[in-house]
């Protein structure tokens, strides 16, 4: 559940950002000397079940390998 800290702080989806498949061009394509974004910085936002992000607040969860906050804050327009 997203409201766990194990599934938080211990994700289960694989990272493919070192698999040269996984990213094959586009923006994506950070060799491409003709890409505007090559310099750009990639940010993956997890979600769990991406059907309501609404929210104000920080929640604190407690797991073994490590404790951690997590801030649950909705798009403000």
């Amino acid at each position: 559940m997203c409201n766990e800290g194990s599934s938080i702080f211990n994700p289960t989806a694989d990272n493919d950002s070192n698999n040269p498949t996984a990213l094959p061009g586009g923006i994506f394509d950070l060799e491409n000397p003709e890409n505007p974004f090559a310099d750009y910085n990639m940010v993956f936002v997890p979600y769990c079940t991406g059907d309501v992000h609404i929210g104000n607040r920080e929640a604190t969860y407690e797991v073994e390998a490590s404790d951690g906050s997590n801030h649950h804050l909705p798009l403000r327009l």
